[in-house]
């Protein structure tokens, strides 16, 4: 995974975008810290993010519920992604 090998020490290059995005985290991720997807949301109007209190990295490969509910974030973006919650 392209992850295992960021530098999760250094600021993320800022980019802003209408385009939708859901951000998916594990609050016990150690590779990709929370802190990461709350820069990119507070920079994102369109973006959505979640969070797995139960789960560290790979949310998408953990989480069943998030991967079989995936498709209605890409069908409707712009509705709220609250499944599995």
């Amino acid at each position: 995974q392209l992850c295992h090998d960021l530098d999760n020490t250094k600021p993320l290059q800022r980019v802003k975008t209408e385009s939708p995005m859901l951000l998916l985290s594990g609050r016990h991720d150690p590779i990709t810290p929370l802190s990461w997807a709350e820069e990119i949301q507070t920079h994102s109007r369109a973006s959505q993010w979640m969070i797995r209190d139960h789960l560290a990295h790979s949310v998408l490969s953990t989480d069943v519920c998030v991967l079989q509910n995936l498709y209605k974030f890409f069908d409707e973006p712009q509705k709220k992604f609250n499944y599995c919650q």
